[in-house]
């Protein structure tokens, strides 16, 4: 199937076993390696399950500290979800200064890769990943880290798909309790 696939497109396709869950060593080396903007969005991706474009794409008016909710609106569906953060993530965007502006991109050098089109932000973060000395496997691998952690919570699947943005007639919305308690229970990362 995947030379099959390289012969009509020109693309190889991934093989599944490459996109799998980071271990808490490969973790701890991304976030020391990370400046503050990429610690910000690998946190964000641990914490939100959310993908790189959606977490690159954030302005200040989608953080609501106040209810310590992140509001995601999804580069791959019509639909906007609305994630809590937990106490690591909600200190994290603390520490930061908040604009007056609103309107401004929480994530602006990464913004502005988001921008040049998605190939650009994707190279940019295996760069990262390869800089932090770990094989470069793409930001998938913290959205799996995400759901890896919330199945090992015994975190309905349900509730996991309403995280990733996976929404049909399966995937009713469960209450924002719900989703609060789940986020509350996932691994700190930060010291």
């Amino acid at each position: 199937m995947h030379n099959k696939h390289k012969q009509q497109t020109g693309r190889t396709l991934r093989r599944p076993s490459e996109r799998k869950p980071l271990a808490d060593d490969q973790i701890k080396a991304l976030l020391v390696a990370a400046d503050v903007e990429w610690r910000g969005i690998i946190l964000t991706g641990l914490n939100a399950g959310a993908r790189l474009l959606d977490v690159a794409n954030l302005h200040w008016s989608n953080i609501d500290m106040d209810s310590r909710k992140i509001h995601f609106d999804l580069a791959k569906s019509p639909w906007q979800i609305v994630v809590p953060m937990n106490t690591e993530l909600h200190g994290y965007y603390a520490s930061l200064t908040r604009p007056a502006d609103l309107a401004t991109p929480v994530f602006s050098t990464c913004f502005k890769y988001a921008q040049e089109g998605r190939g650009r932000l994707a190279a940019r973060f295996r760069w990262f990943q390869g800089k932090a000395g770990l094989k470069p496997v793409g930001f998938l691998s913290l959205r799996k880290t995400f759901v890896h952690a919330m199945k090992t919570r015994c975190i309905p699947e349900r509730l996991v798909a309403q995280f990733l943005g996976h929404f049909d007639w399966q995937n009713m919305p469960l209450p924002p309790s719900t989703i609060a308690d789940a986020v509350a229970h996932l691994p700190r990362r930060l010291p």
